[in-house]
Parts: structure tokens; C-alpha cells; sequence
């Protein structure tokens, strides 16, 4: 599990896209719809190496893991 939180009475756990999608999954779409880690990173102001990183399960980050579900059209 990635981030989880407690809050109040509930635990709250985000799961990185890769948990759903293995990383080689995640880069063979981003390659078949043409879209690279770095455009991604680039219209979120980020650096590239966090994308690579979000995708790789090395990191969990909601906003970049948002960013690449809607790249590739799949949900988070």
C-alpha cells in the first residue's frame, strides 16, 4: 500500500497506478497513444524524473498519478 492515512475511524490508502497496471503496461500505453513521461511532466510543471519515478512504483504521488491515468485513459 502506497500513502496510507488515518482518519478518524478510517484508514485511507492510495494505491499507485502500478499496482493495477505493472510499469512496462503503463509505458507501452503512454508509447502507443505517442505521449512521453517528459510532455506529462512538462504540463504539470514537475520533473520528468518524478513521472518516471510515479511509473516505475518507486513513488506514489495523486496528482502525477492522475496525470498519467488521464493520459492514458485509464482510471487510478
Amino acid at each position: 500500500m502506497y500513502g496510507c492515512t488515518f482518519f478518524g475511524l478510517r484508514i485511507v490508502c492510495l494505491y499507485a497506478i502500478s499496482v493495477a497496471m505493472k510499469p512496462n503496461e503503463i509505458r507501452s500505453e503512454l508509447v502507443l497513444r505517442g505521449i512521453t513521461m517528459s510532455s506529462i511532466a512538462k504540463q504539470r510543471g514537475i520533473a520528468s524524473a518524478s513521472v518516471r519515478q510515479v511509473v516505475a512504483g518507486v513513488k506514489a504521488t495523486r496528482h502525477i498519478q492522475q496525470a498519467i491515468a488521464r493520459a492514458i485513459g485509464k482510471p487510478v
